[in-house]
């Protein structure tokens, strides 16, 4: 996909990256173009999610 979001193109998007027609459609204010519906889509999963557990410091032998 590339350029700008259409309703037609949102099924196809939503087969390969399942959920981000229903986030569209949720959205209040619509991103121009896929790649910043994409980008929006992607940061807001991040920001959902919890940080991966940090190994702790590796000691010296």
């Amino acid at each position: 996909m590339q350029g700008r979001i259409t309703n037609k193109q949102l099924p196809k998007a939503d087969r390969c990256i399942p959920g981000i027609a229903r986030y569209h459609r949720e959205l209040a204010e619509k991103p121009m173009t896929f790649l910043q519906l994409l980008w929006k889509f992607e940061g807001e999963k991040l920001a959902n999610t919890k940080p991966a557990a940090t190994a702790g410091k590796r000691k010296r032998r």
